[in-house]
This record gives C-alpha cells, structure tokens and sequence, in this order.
C-alpha cells in the first residue's frame, strides 16, 4: 500500500519508492522481534539508498543487517555494494561496516567497531580497521575511544595512517 501519508505524517525526512516491502513481527511470549524489509529506494533527508535491503532477529542477541547497491552521501559521492552488521547485547554492540565501490581509484573500506552503553555515557572503540580513498590505503589504529556524554564528545587517540602520513585526533 502507499505509505506516503503515514511517513508524511511520522517520518516526514524519510521517503520509500512504491513497493517497497516491510514485513515484521514481535513475540511477546518469547520476547522474540524479526523484521525484513527491501527498497528500490529509500531515501532518508539527504541521504539516498538505492536497492536496501535490512532484516532484523533479536533471539539470543538483537541483530542487525542492512545492505544496498549503493548508499549515496551526496549526488556525486556514494558508496557501493555497503553493507552493515550489528550483534547488540544489553551493554554493547559489535559493530561493522564494509563497502567497494568498484571503481578504477580504489575505494572500499571494512570498519569495525565495539560500541558500549553505560547510563551516564556511550564509548565507541574502533577497531583496527582499513579503507582505501583514491587507491590510498588508510589504518586505523587501535587503542583509541569516542566518549558522548550529556554535555560532549571527547576523542581520545584516534590515529589514522598512510604510509608515512597521520592524521590524528584528541580532544
């Protein structure tokens, strides 16, 4: 059916292409949610997402995967073949990002990251990870933490490396 009024009216930032699918249910007796849906486009303000397509499962661990063709940032700036993936405890999510643009200047990346929730604050580890920008590769180097508060967020340690360049965040 045409979600247009029901987004206008809940979600006016977001827009669906017609037949787009969204199929879900909660188990209340086993605490169980599982969601699956799929797009030709979604896109979310600015942001376009062409062919989504997003399942969720919450049997042991909440679990979240989504992917599209390409996930575009603005007109001339997007990521192919993107794709991420959540495992969410109570306190934690493991977190995963990957992308290839399949272009003649390499650009892919694979990011992971460990997100912790705490009352007062969330932490966000980066872990050792890769991407390339224009056939350059840049690391990420472990060790580091983005700390939000209630008033700010503060960067601790985060380095990024090529060759014998860095760039390196803290404050």
């Amino acid at each position: 059916k045409n979600s247009d009024e029901f987004t206008r009216l809940f979600l006016p930032q977001i827009t669906f292409a017609p037949k787009t699918f969204i199929n879900g249910n909660f188990n209340s007796i086993s605490n169980q949610l599982v969601f699956n849906g799929n797009s030709s486009k979604l896109t979310f303000g600015n942001l376009v997402f062409k062919n989504l397509n997003a399942e969720a499962n919450s049997s042991t661990q909440f679990k979240f995967n989504t992917s599209c063709e390409k996930f575009y940032l603005t007109d001339s700036t997007w990521l192919s073949d993107f794709e991420i993936v959540t495992n969410t405890n109570s306190d934690s999510t493991n977190f995963g990002l990957v992308w290839d643009n399949k272009t003649k200047k390499k650009s892919q990346g694979d990011l992971s990251a460990i997100i912790h929730f705490n009352p007062d604050l969330i932490k966000v580890n980066i872990l050792p990870s890769q991407f390339y920008f224009t056939d350059s590769v840049w690391n990420i180097t472990g060790g580091n933490n983005i700390v939000f508060d209630s008033t700010r967020m503060t960067i601790n340690k985060l380095i990024l490396v090529h060759d014998n360049q860095m760039i390196g965040l803290n404050g």
